[in-house]
């Protein structure tokens, strides 16, 4: 926008205003006050392009010095590797993706087992439970037949004391009739 105001605009609106000037003579004081502030405007716009320049100049220098900073910033950080060192961070690179791999392979064994437990406990519960059923429903059947199940010993011994009763009827008659008497009215009880 300063540009368009230079010398040249300044001097074609100097001769305007004198071309003005001479026509209109009661705005001669206007007129003069313009030119005053045409000059300083003038003034003031040289003194700000004179400041852009030097502006201008700045900022290239500082660039130039931001560049080589850099240069020689990226110089400094090279880092020269002997061979060896090179030959060590790629064989750790390799059992590092090895590691990893085990690691993976670790944590998915691991949720296998985890999984493998869960089912195990469930299968066995539910054949213990069906196991039980299946007995209580063999249960209920005997019983209902009018079976019922004892233990041997129990029936063994049962069995020894109704022959060890057979034999001593045999043997003693009339006290065995007592005795079946007796038996007939306890059981009509």
């Amino acid at each position: 926008m300063y540009r368009a105001l230079n010398a040249d605009n300044v001097r074609l609106i100097r001769s305007y205003l004198a071309l003005i000037s001479e026509q209109s003579a009661t705005s001669s004081g206007q007129i003069e006050d313009l030119n005053a502030r045409l000059t300083e405007t003038e003034f003031a716009l040289q003194a700000v392009e004179e400041i852009f320049r030097e502006t201008g100049g700045f900022l290239n220098k500082e660039a130039k010095k931001r560049e080589a900073f850099l240069v020689r910033l990226s110089e400094l950080n090279k880092v020269d590797l002997s061979e060896e060192a090179v030959q060590a961070l790629n064989s750790f690179q390799k059992k590092y993706r090895f590691l990893l791999v085990g690691i993976g392979v670790l944590v998915f064994s691991f949720l296998i087992l985890l999984a493998s437990l869960y089912f195990t406990r469930q299968f066995y519960s539910a054949s213990i439970r069906s196991k039980s059923e299946l007995r209580q429903e063999i249960l209920d059947e005997i019983h209902n037949n009018g079976k019922a199940i004892y233990k041997i010993e129990d029936y063994e011994q049962l069995q020894h004391n109704t022959e060890l009763m057979n034999k001593w009827m045999k043997k003693n008659p009339k006290d065995a009739d007592k005795f079946l008497r007796f038996k007939d009215g306890y059981e009509s009880k």
